[in-house]
């Protein structure tokens, strides 16, 4: 299991909200998630707002530090959306092979793609080394701002975005994010990103009404 060491600031979050934006679906997209037998997950890509960075305690902090907790984050969240997935799957409302996270991972490393490679290398290639019909790809932003802590954190929370890359084709199919926000100071990074990966999975075309 990974562990983020950045609890700290999801602990000063106060208030809770979630929403859903509008956004990307191919015309053509109930013919193509057809055509998906297997789905692979990769690592999500985490991005923490300079404000974060810039915490007490954190502005001695060199960039390779942050580098790497990105690079945690990003684990965390790709395992969530696997477990989130393989429990529809094992529920009946899912009808797809889940790639276990750790073989796509297992397979990236051995082809020489590093975490910091995958955001630069083409998806059909990605796709056609981990041997799946379709790539799922997220995208997270926590954002800290310390002038909103008296007003109950209102600033704070993260932003996530799943988008479906078709591999036969390389295009995004679908695309969607959602905007959350701690429900109590008990929270967790790894709860949050449960919390959101769990409303993004209901959400994917996958998934059988």
């Amino acid at each position: 299991m990974f562990k983020s060491p950045v609890v700290i600031i999801f602990l000063t979050f106060l208030l809770s909200s979630c929403a859903s934006n509008k956004g990307f679906v191919a015309e053509n997209i109930s013919g193509i998630t057809q055509s998906h037998r297997t789905i692979a997950i990769l690592p999500f890509k985490v991005s923490f707002n300079e404000t974060m960075k810039m915490a007490s305690g954190r502005r001695t902090k060199n960039a390779v530090y942050w580098q790497e907790q990105e690079r945690v984050a990003g684990l965390d969240m790709q395992q969530a959306m696997f477990i989130s997935l393989a429990k529809m799957v094992e529920k009946g409302k899912m009808e797809k092979i889940i790639q276990d996270f750790t073989r796509t991972n297992k397979l990236l490393e051995s082809s020489g793609i590093s975490f910091q490679r995958l955001f630069e290398t083409d998806m059909r290639t990605i796709a056609d080394i981990l041997e799946v019909d379709a790539v799922l790809f997220g995208d997270s932003m926590v954002e800290v701002d310390y002038s909103g802590m008296m007003m109950g954190g209102m600033n704070n929370g993260t932003t996530t975005k799943l988008s479906i890359i078709d591999a036969a084709s390389s295009q995004v199919i679908w695309t969607q994010s959602v905007n959350k926000r701690p429900t109590s100071q008990m929270d967790t990074p790894k709860t949050i990103a449960q919390q959101s990966t769990n409303d993004l999975s209901r959400m994917l075309p996958y998934r059988l009404k």
